[in-house]
């Protein structure tokens, strides 16, 4: 199985790592962690922020904790500015046991209309998929949320980096350094490379390349 740390780990099972910028992102604590610690010093990080407010920034980061799920290698919230803007991000590392299919990130998120899938490539994970699309949103106002994510598969383990659904515009401003942050993961002994047809939206990236038809960026 997949083990998960921000350092290198000697274990016999392959150690997922990752590297995120501390200027940008933070690194949430596990679910069985304690967070008062963390809550004062993630305050203090975004001290400088333009509209920082101890109240309300608080909450975003009471918020950003409440989304942390099992699944999770790792939680991260993205604060690219010295603004309110902020993004939860789920680091997810699944085994598939006994030739278990991988996670479709495309069937298992409601998109509205189709959500465009690129080829990412990656320099130690091999061909994986960025996909791309819109959701219905519950915010007054708002009739969609953009929604970006990142998956690799060798056949035997599954990553997906997986961002929850924000603005359009934050969406398209999330690109860049998602796309940094999925750079800097590695996995450390046991992975067999890429394969991009282990992953169930292959089919759907090389028909859109042999077409020359890629799904419009709708609400990323």
């Amino acid at each position: 199985m997949l083990t998960s740390g921000t350092q290198r780990v000697a274990t016999a099972a392959p150690a997922l790592t990752i590297g995120p910028d501390p200027e940008r992102w933070l690194l949430l604590p596990p679910l069985d962690a304690p967070t008062d610690e963390w809550m004062e010093a993630s305050l203090a990080l975004l001290r400088h922020h333009d509209a920082f407010e101890p109240t309300a920034y608080r909450g975003m980061l009471e918020h950003a904790l409440g989304l942390r799920s099992t699944d999770d290698a790792w939680t991260l919230q993205w604060w690219p500015t010295p603004s309110l803007a902020n993004v939860v991000v789920h680091v997810v590392a699944h085994d598939l046991i006994d030739g278990a299919s991988a996670p479709s990130i495309a069937d298992a998120v409601p998109f509205l209309g189709s959500p465009a899938i690129d080829i990412a490539e990656h320099a130690g994970l091999g061909s994986g998929i960025e996909v791309r699309g819109a959701v219905a949103s519950g915010i007054p106002g708002v009739p969609r949320l953009g929604l970006v994510a990142h998956a690799y598969c060798d056949g035997r383990r599954w990553i997906g980096v997986i961002a929850e659904p924000t603005l359009p515009a934050v969406a398209t401003q999330l690109l860049h350094d998602l796309r940094v942050l999925v750079r800097s993961l590695s996995v450390d002994g046991g992975w067999q490379g890429s394969r991009l047809e282990a992953l169930p939206e292959s089919a759907r990236v090389r028909h859109a390349a042999a077409q020359e038809e890629w799904p419009a960026e709708d609400g990323a």
